[in-house]
């Protein structure tokens, strides 16, 4: 669209505008921010893999008994999991889903699957309102909105812009707190009304398949797996942690390094 709209169709523009593209891709700013928002979906998608969160969806599975159940219990999980963090709320959503469907094939209820899987995206809904929201947590970074601007007009109109954007303005505001309760309460509402609608059937799933590991460990491996290293890394992540960021936290402060940190400790 750039070589068809910008006036010039020839082979020297098109390398130009390929030379743009290049250049963008390998901008600092923009690196950094790609490695911030990879690192809250990787990080998000580790832990909703362990123990402690599996045992959760276990036990929230457990309380579901039919249709309408289903899709309430699945839909404000993943809400409140994905207004902690996206990349949690995705995962989490659609292992929620799996682990209902698991639950009617195994307990012979009857549920809509389509509308079960539905409602572990709703997440999807206020993610970028919560606290893994990318634009407010790059808005909070000090200096981020000025160097977008910088060298892109008057100088002085850029001076005028704030350092930053602090999240209890924006994620922690009075309104948006609302906004994403009442989209807790109304979304599965209305999930609710259309489970009742809908047809529901018994669920046909394939047993997974069993991953053949290797029982060996020896050597350096043994350092890998121990639960002692893993404990004693985390514990000193939280700490620094703590000290690093405990002001920004009571502050209701936020950026995107502070929540990965954060994250990576857990």
């Amino acid at each position: 669209m750039a070589f068809l709209f910008t006036g010039k169709t020839n082979g020297e523009s098109m390398i130009n505008i390929l030379k743009f593209w290049q250049n963008g891709m390998w901008d600092p700013a923009l690196l950094v921010f790609a490695v911030q928002m990879m690192l809250i979906l990787v990080l998000g998608h580790v832990l909703v893999l362990t123990r402690p969160v599996s045992w959760i969806t276990e036990k929230l599975t457990s309380i579901v008994k039919d249709n309408a159940s289903a899709v309430v219990m699945v839909s404000v999980s993943t809400m409140l999991v994905a207004f902690f963090n996206w990349g949690l709320g995705l995962i989490f959503g659609a292992i929620m889903a799996r682990k209902v469907g698991e639950a009617a094939r195994d307990r012979g209820f009857k549920i809509n699957y389509p509308l079960v899987g539905a409602a572990g995206y709703v997440g999807l809904m206020v993610w970028h309102g919560g606290i893994s929201g990318s634009a407010p947590l790059k808005a909070a970074e000090s200096g981020h909105i000025k160097s977008l601007f910088s060298g892109k007009g008057s100088e002085n109109l850029v001076q005028q812009l704030p350092d930053s954007i602090p999240t209890e303005t924006t994620i922690f505001a009075d309104w948006n707190l609302i906004l994403f309760g009442v989209l807790l309460v109304l979304v599965p509402m209305l999930l609710w009304v259309v489970s009742k609608k809908t047809e529901t059937s018994y669920v046909e799933l394939l047993a997974e398949k069993e991953i053949k590991r290797n029982s060996i460990i020896e050597g350096a491996e043994k350092l890998d797996h121990s639960k002692y290293l893993s404990l004693i890394f985390g514990i000193l992540l939280i700490t620094a942690f703590l000290f690093s960021y405990g002001s920004n936290l009571l502050a209701g402060n936020l950026t995107p390094n502070m929540l990965n940190f954060f994250m990576l400790g857990l």
